[in-house]
């Protein structure tokens, strides 16, 4: 049994909306994503078994401080314009 739905989740306007934002900050997507990765394995492989380190005793914590980490990183390495005036 399938299951089908008559009406679209997302119109074309919003999928095409979405598609544009992804393309256009694929670089912080994916360094938030990898960073994310890396600050959950942090808290998993080496961690604080005592709970009185504040980012690596609770993995949401470590999670979202990596995937800051990992979208800071990407702006340090922008490429800057020459300005002409």
């Amino acid at each position: 049994m399938t299951f089908v739905t008559t009406y679209p989740v997302f119109s074309s306007e919003i999928y095409s909306m979405i598609l544009k934002v992804i393309t256009k900050y694929k670089k912080q997507i994916t360094a938030s994503a990898l960073g994310a990765a890396a600050g959950f394995a942090y808290y998993y492989f080496i961690g604080c078994a005592s709970g009185t380190c504040v980012i690596t005793s609770n993995p949401f914590i470590g999670t979202a401080y990596g995937a800051l980490l990992g979208f800071l990183l990407v702006g340090t390495f922008k490429k800057r314009e020459n300005e002409t005036a």
